[in-house]
């Protein structure tokens, strides 16, 4: 339904396509946020805000939903993110929003790994007593209690998931998302 989506919203269409007539028709669209969780730095400038960690870069065209600026964000204030990671693994948001949520749901990449129960993402130092510690570059899925986190450490997610390992062998198919920086042809 589109009155389920916002402008900004990142979506994931699911469907098939006639590469004959060049239509398509959808299954399912749906909308996940990369970042649900605390503003851990106030900002001091509008082309950037830090939450849970991680930098998120504003620009021209990130839609803010009920603030003006993001200097206006304090830190604690939760706000719920979509976009992109670039190829430097910078997080660009298209949309950001204050939320009320408890919860913290982010979308990250793993910078290093402290011991078999810790490791890093930007500033982010989250401990796991999980079965399977993510490995550097890995894109994961963390979540937690907004009460576990006690910035710059996250104490205790209730759910780690690798969504995309960092080193893939030959051949293994793929799904890619982000942004378009240049084009080649017509």
């Amino acid at each position: 339904i589109e009155s389920d989506f916002e402008l900004g919203d990142v979506v994931i269409i699911e469907g098939s396509i006639d590469t004959g007539t060049r239509t398509g028709v959808a299954t399912s669209v749906t909308y996940d946020e990369i970042i649900l969780g605390p503003v851990t730095s106030k900002p001091t400038t509008t082309d950037s805000v830090e939450a849970i960690g991680q930098i998120i870069l504003i620009r021209p065209s990130t839609i803010l939903q009920g603030i003006l600026s993001v200097i206006e964000l304090e830190e604690d204030d939760v706000i719920e993110v979509s976009g992109f990671y670039d190829a430097n693994h910078d997080l660009v948001a298209t949309r950001i929003e204050r939320s009320a949520g408890t919860e913290i749901e982010a979308k990250l990449f793993v910078t290093s790994v402290n011991s078999d129960t810790q490791f890093v993402s930007s500033s982010l130092t989250i401990n796991h007593t999980g079965p399977d510690i993510p490995q550097p570059g890995d894109y994961i899925q963390v979540e937690a209690d907004s009460s576990n986190l006690i910035y710059p450490v996250l104490d205790g997610a209730s759910s780690v998931t690798v969504l995309q390992p960092a080193n893939l062998e030959q051949g293994t198919e793929i799904e890619l998302e982000g942004i378009v920086s240049d084009c080649i042809g017509p």
